[in-house]
């Protein structure tokens, strides 16, 4: 596997933030009372919203040309994402990447692992640990996983070709994950058993999400039409909301699937066209009932509601 885009996730805590006066940029996210919603407007900053308003997290250096899927812990509230490794401004050296993690209430930064690549990363549900796609030499893909308590990283074995730009995420009892793998004209969704290896296959399509329950998969078909529910076993596959057969407009679903806390509503981007236009719709997994929440917005990444 080779990764199309080269990019390192970082983690950082609630204090690196600072608060967002009003302004326009409240036409192009909201807020759900309750909880936490992580927007970002890819090639730009991050924002955080809740009941206390919004809150803008920066990277520790410029990351303009570049932009990887950032994640929410539903624990604690923490953020990863892509960010380029701190080096030595006086070398000519091609960048390195790393999975940094900012120390708490402050913006220090500690930095673990030195990497040609790093992808998509997810936090397991105890926060002990990240899952994270890389690259530790060049055209060799892998899922990694990261102990913060003892700074290693070990590899997940059994993964062919891990999408560079497909989403992972854990189960709820943090035994396994799942994840994109890529193909020459497709993808797939898998998931796999972190104590065994066991690979199941969910279906065809592209960037899954994990319901915080641990009984449903979301994924979009290839065509980015369809979001798909899925149980982990791959059984009791169905369409939750369909994009298709739209007299006006293109429409396809982008990103991946955000759930609630709760597992009971699910928040979707609809990217439309070819420009940056998001709409942000809010479904129900029951009745699948949709309202749209934001038109022309950010894209929002994670949906938490961590202890105050």
């Amino acid at each position: 596997m080779t990764c199309l885009l080269r990019f390192a996730v970082v983690v950082v805590s609630l204090s690196a933030c600072y608060p967002v006066s009003a302004s326009s940029a409240e036409k192009e996210v909201f807020h759900l009372p309750d909880s936490l919603l992580l927007f970002s407007r890819p090639y730009y900053d991050l924002r955080l919203v809740g009941d206390g308003g919004q809150r803008v997290l920066l990277p520790p250096a410029s990351n303009r040309v570049r932009f990887s899927y950032p994640a929410l812990s539903s624990r604690t509230g923490a953020v990863a994402w892509g960010v380029f490794a701190p080096s030595d401004p006086t070398a000519n050296l091609p960048p390195r990447y790393a999975l940094g993690i900012s120390a708490p209430r402050t913006t220090k930064w500690e930095t673990y692992g030195s990497f040609v690549d790093l992808g998509a990363a997810t936090f397991s549900p105890d926060d002990s640990q990240v899952a994270v796609e890389a690259e530790r030499s060049r055209g060799i893909g892998e899922l990694l996983i990261l102990d913060r308590g003892t700074g290693e990283f070990r590899p997940v074995a059994g993964i062919k070709s891990p999408a560079a730009m497909g989403t992972i995420a854990w189960s709820s009892d943090g035994r396994s994950l799942v994840f994109e793998e890529e193909f020459e004209k497709n993808s797939e969704v898998w998931t796999i058993d972190l104590r065994n290896g066991v690979l199941q296959k969910i279906g065809a399509g592209f960037n899954p999400s994990w319901s915080p329950d641990g009984k449903w998969i979301a994924y979009f078909t290839e065509d980015g039409q369809k979001c798909i529910l899925a149980h982990p076993d791959g059984t009791g596959a169905h369409v939750l909301k369909d994009l298709g057969n739209r007299f006006f407009g293109y429409r396809r679903f982008g990103y991946a699937a955000v759930w609630s806390p709760d597992s009971t509503r699910l928040l979707l981007n609809e990217m439309k066209g070819d420009g940056d236009y998001i709409d942000v719709v809010l479904v129900d997994v029951q009745s699948h009932r949709a309202v749209r929440k934001s038109k022309n917005g950010w894209p929002v990444f994670g949906w938490a509601n961590p202890p105050k």
